[in-house]
């Protein structure tokens, strides 16, 4: 079948096989991305009971909409063949994962908590699964849950029916009395033959999360026959006798699921989803309580306890009066270290902790940043890097000999380059060329530096290495197709392990590890943290047991997190690292520096009906103010703030006044508002999970609907001008493209094959004009069509800087002399003319009011930074 073709679906590769047929890896020529194909085996197709079963599986699957349940795209017939196309779902099973033994407490947890949220909503649309296994859940590359195989559902009826209606039921999924399913998680109804509902999916979740807890089977036989008698007759060994450490509360979950007696079995998964949330959260606070087996040893003997009271009085007393006791810890303070005026950041301390060195323009106004070299508490600052070259981003060697910096010449190229040069000044030699970023990073040994460089055709960053002295510089990881990046690599003091940033889009990125030796990465790389935020600049503690990174979203808050290198919670440090941006930690000695930087962002405004206009504070606070969308009578401008802490979405009137928020979520980041033409409803992108998707809302206030769930990113929706569809930037088809939608989430298209960010149709609603990055802006027919090229990359200051309005397109660009001008580029013949020339750079998403006079942006103020020093961290 590899390479053959079913319908507009290219077999690429064979996936698995089962019972219920065969799954292949095959490319949608539609939308361009890659599926799931199931078949229905050929010599199969004169059993007609198995038939319905596998087109039962495709309504009941696609019947839900669900983050933790697989995707249904399409069910149909071609050449002979049946088949479904599902999302196509990258990881492993929890079978596989098994392999190892008992997953730990916090991941049994985890996954627990996702298989009874996906069977919940399944229940709640009345579906029963009635194959739930190990083999049918995914586990993908972020820890996200997906259950598959919906093909033994049955639809439940919520009404009383008839014997002959019952029966009629029954055989849509399987003939009367026949045993469907897989043995060893079957419940005792379903082992008997015997009608089942959601009671059913109780007890093989039960099943399935004995498994998980303890690593062996709750029912287990020698064969078929014996591990059904097991589950009919016999009751599994209890879970803490194998697990002594196991919670009691886990295991009375686990012992309510596996309750023969249906009665006395939980009744409803969306409960017991609740209750594993709630031990979850207990969990990870280190609030769970007593071990099972502990709870059963200690039963009472008041006949002891009663005699020896005095004598257990008398104990404590001498323990609380002479007995260890905890040391107060300090808390951690820092102090200003440096605050001079001009540009300074990016800190990088001598291993004994008693230098630093760090970029800074010196002072001078528009000046060349460089590399300068300091002692810590005194001294005046000298610069290591010539003159004639901008140099940022120094990184001191752990032997104290040598200083790893960029530079990027003035005269004759722009070329950057990594640079090494004596740790206090000297010739250098070049490391490698490339569009790089910091932090740079030695392993321990002096021998090997790491630093983040974009590569292959798509331009990702990822992660590079390269010998001190010179060459060998290769690429050291690959970034999966679903990562926008791999940055920030930092080695272990003993130099085994590799710690990096991967971002699966701009606010989604997490740490994870790999093995490092002679310069490769060895092993699998694994997750270590798993909440989907923004992090930065992640590093060793000199013990080599956690690791420090800052948190947060630049717009709002950005602080010093910690998490063990074996996993575990991430906890925040207290007292330090407030506007952090960058910090260093000294191998011999406590010390860290962090550099710092505030700015506040404000929506500005200009008249455009004013020659001369100068820009005003339009909408502003003490935090981010961006994002502007007027409302198509230009009365009222949604937008996006943290001024009430979390990002949201929030509404003010066309003078600004009178702002109010429009959504309330607990976490994240929402952004990206766009009103509807019709001025019915708000159309955002939302991250409460890390994940973007795309919401919807009234725009008089109300609950906002979630309408994609994709597991990758969905965001920057606009609106066609007939309010008839949503068109969105999205990683679904592997890179960035541009989609639409209808405001109900159905009929999504894929427009863009030549990469896509953020599109806006023209007001008649002929054509879509879209950014690619690091190409410029492109336009292709509303309904897709053949891409042209409109402006070149130099017209866009940024992906996101041009509005489109009924008369062209105003881009924002850069010019010669430090300014940004929001030119308009007219439809038809006109000539381009400047606008409005912005002495600051627009942050993100210009706007232009429904009359043409107004044009809005989002600028920063100047940026306050400094230097901070930390004593005795630890």
């Amino acid at each position: 079948m590899i390479g053959k073709k079913l319908s507009h679906y290219t077999i690429t590769a064979k996936l698995g096989e089962g019972g219920m047929g065969v799954v292949y890896e095959a490319l949608d020529a539609h939308l361009g991305r890659t599926v799931a194909l199931k078949l229905l085996p050929h010599d199969a197709l004169t059993n007609a009971a198995r038939k319905q079963r596998f087109v039962q599986e495709a309504k009941a699957a696609s019947a839900l909409n669900h983050p933790h349940i697989v995707t249904i795209y399409d069910i149909d017939r071609a050449d002979g063949t049946d088949y479904i196309a599902m999302e196509l779902v990258h990881g492993r099973t929890l079978e596989q994962v098994l392999l190892r033994g008992k997953l730990r407490l916090a991941d049994a947890l985890k996954y627990g908590v996702q298989i009874a949220d996906a069977l919940a909503a399944a229940h709640a649309a009345g579906i029963v699964h009635r194959d739930l296994k190990p083999g049918n859940v995914m586990i993908n590359e972020r820890s996200c849950v997906k259950v598959l195989d919906f093909g033994l559902a049955k639809l439940t009826d919520p009404g009383e029916t008839t014997e002959e209606d019952e029966t009629r039921t029954e055989r849509a999924v399987t003939e009367e009395g026949t045993v469907v399913g897989s043995a060893p998680y079957m419940s005792p109804e379903q082992a008997e033959g015997r009608k089942v509902d959601a009671r059913s999916d109780i007890f093989s979740f039960g099943s399935v999360l004995y498994e998980m807890l303890t690593g062996k089977r709750a029912f287990r036989g020698a064969n078929r026959t014996a591990t059904l008698a097991a589950i009919l007759k016999e009751e599994p060994e209890p879970a803490s006798k194998l697990v002594p450490d196991l919670p009691r509360e886990v295991e009375r979950v686990v012992t309510r699921c596996l309750r023969k007696d249906l009665d006395r079995r939980s009744q409803s998964m969306a409960e017991i989803r609740v209750a594993l949330q709630d031990l979850k959260e207990e969990s990870e606070f280190g609030s769970l309580g007593t071990p099972a087996s502990v709870a059963i040893r200690r039963r009472p003997r008041w006949p002891y306890y009663a005699a020896g009271g005095l004598l257990g009085a008398a104990a404590i007393a001498s323990f609380w009066l002479n007995g260890p006791r905890e040391t107060a810890v300090s808390p951690l303070h820092a102090r200003v270290l440096t605050s001079f005026v001009g540009r300074q950041s990016e800190p990088s301390l001598s291993p004994d902790g008693n230098q630093f060195a760090f970029t800074w323009d010196g002072d001078v106004p528009n000046g060349l940043l460089h590399i300068y070299i300091s002692l810590i508490g005194k001294g005046t600052p000298i610069r290591l890097t010539p003159e004639n070259e901008e140099a940022t981003g120094a990184a001191w060697s752990p032997d104290g000999q040598w200083m790893a910096y960029r530079r990027r010449l003035v005269s004759p190229s722009t070329a950057t380059e990594l640079q090494v040069m004596p740790a206090l000044g000297g010739p250098s030699h070049k490391i490698a060329s490339g569009i790089m970023s910091y932090p740079l990073s030695w392993s321990p040994d002096a021998k090997w530096l790491l630093w983040t460089q974009r590569a292959g055709p798509k331009r990702v960053p990822s992660i590079h290495a390269g010998l001190a002295v010179g060459g060998d510089a290769h690429r050291l990881l690959e970034p999966p197709p679903l990562a926008v990046s791999d940055t920030e690599p930092a080695v272990s003091p003993d130099g085994g392990k590799l710690v990096f940033n991967r971002c699966l889009d701009d606010f989604d990125c997490d740490l994870y590890l790999a093995g490092f030796q002679d310069g490769e990465s060895t092993g699998a790389t694994t997750q270590l943290t798993h909440d989907h935020q923004i992090k930065r600049n992640p590093r060793w503690t000199n013990d080599g047991k956690e690791i420090v990174y800052i948190a947060g979203d630049p717009t709002s808050e950005l602080l010093f997190d910690r998490v063990p290198v074996s996993g575990g919670r991430p906890r925040r440090i207290e007292a330090i690292g407030a506007n952090a941006t960058y910090f260093t930690l000294a191998p011999k000695s406590n010390r860290l520096l962090y550099s710092t930087v505030s700015i506040n962002y404000d929506i500005r405004r200009v008249d455009l009906n004013e020659a001369e206009a100068k820009p005003e504070r339009f909408l502003a606070s003490t935090r981010y103010e961006g994002e502007p969308s007027y409302s198509p009578d230009g009365k009222q401008i949604v937008f996006s703030s943290n001024r009430g802490g979390v990002r949201q979405i929030w509404v003010a009137d066309s003078l600004g006044t009178n702002p109010s928020p429009l959504t309330s979520f607990s976490d994240g980041v929402a952004g990206s508002p766009k009103w509807s033409p019709d001025g019915q409803f708000i159309v955002f992108d939302a991250r409460p999970a890390g994940n973007a998707d795309i919401y919807i809302m009234p725009a008089g206030g109300g609950a906002a609907k979630r309408l994609t769930d994709y597991p990758g990113q969905d965001h920057i929706p606009t609106w066609s001008p007939d309010s008839r569809w949503i068109y969105f930037g999205s990683t679904r088809a592997g890179g960035h493209e541009i989609f639409r939608m209808r405001p109900d989430g159905s009929a999504v298209q894929q427009l863009t094959h030549n990469g896509g960010y953020y599109g806006v149709v023209a007001p008649d609603g002929k054509w879509l004009y879209y950014s690619v990055p690091f190409k410029g802006l492109w336009k292709i027919p509303s309904e897709g069509g053949k891409a042209t090229q409109v402006l070149e990359p130099v017209s866009l200051v940024r992906e996101f800087a041009f509005v489109v309005t009924a008369r062209g397109i105003c881009a924002v660009g850069a010019d010669q002399s430090g300014g940004f001008p929001a030119v308009l580029y007219p439809f038809g013949e006109g000539k381009p003319r400047t606008l409005v020339t912005l002495s600051r750079i627009p942050y993100i998403f210009p706007e232009v009011s429904p009359d043409g006079r107004w044009f809005l942006y989002t600028a920063p103020d100047d940026a306050i930074r400094e230097i901070m020093l930390v004593e005795d961290f630890r």
